[in-house]
């Protein structure tokens, strides 16, 4: 599956290619401890950036992995470190802020050149009542500089999205529009061609269940 998205990456953005202007620079997202150590490895000179997730781990453990990696691979990529657990959409009830002064010491401790943190943004989320705490990515951005990643970018408003940059945010990671919306584009199709798959009777049972 690498080596199929590595050649599709290099043919779709050669010099003669569709897309030749496009500046692509391919990051690996939620790469795991010893899951993903062939990832890693043959990635190098491919990678632009790599998310070592330890986010499961408990904070010292996370903080030893995550440092182990970074001076493992620090001439490779741009490292990604996750200060806490990323919360999943649902779960937040279980969100916890991130706290500025321990941004700051996974930074010190890590080294890692970006930081995923807590915003009260989910992953893979659109709920209208999650609510982004900007005040709290300022006050982290003090302290560590615009090294902060966002994951749940899909549960913003538009009024949150255009002061990000000035939030110290210098990335973000964007899939569950992408997901829903292409999505509901293959709905249509389908049900427009329903009868190309199915025949009355199906379509029908369907209908009335």
């Amino acid at each position: 599956g690498f080596r199929a998205f590595r050649k599709d990456i290099e043919r779709l953005g050669r010099d003669n290619g569709p897309f030749p202007k496009v500046k692509i620079i391919p990051s690996l997202d939620h790469g795991r401890p010893e899951k993903d150590e062939q990832l890693f490895n043959d990635g190098v000179g491919f990678w632009g950036c790599v998310m070592y997730d330890c986010s499961t781990l408990a904070l010292s453990e996370k903080r030893d992995r995550t440092g182990e990696f970074v001076k493992k691979h620090r001439q490779d990529y741009v490292i990604e470190g996750c200060v806490d657990e990323i919360v999943e959409s649902g779960d937040s009830d279980r969100m916890q802020l991130t706290d500025p002064d321990q941004a700051k010491l996974f930074l010190d401790q890590t080294g890692v050149d970006l930081m995923v943190v807590n915003l009260g943004t989910e992953h893979r989320a659109t709920k209208a009542q999650i609510k982004y705490h900007g005040d709290i990515a300022q006050k982290i951005s003090r302290l560590v500089g615009h090294k902060l990643v966002l994951h749940g970018t899909s549960s913003l408003t538009e009024k949150d999205l255009p002061r990000l940059p000035e939030d110290g945010i210098c990335k973000v990671n964007i899939w569950t529009i992408l997901e829903t919306e292409t999505t509901m584009k293959m709905v249509k199709i389908f049900i427009q061609n329903i009868g190309n798959f199915l025949d009355n009777k199906d379509v029908k049972a369907l209908v009335e269940k």
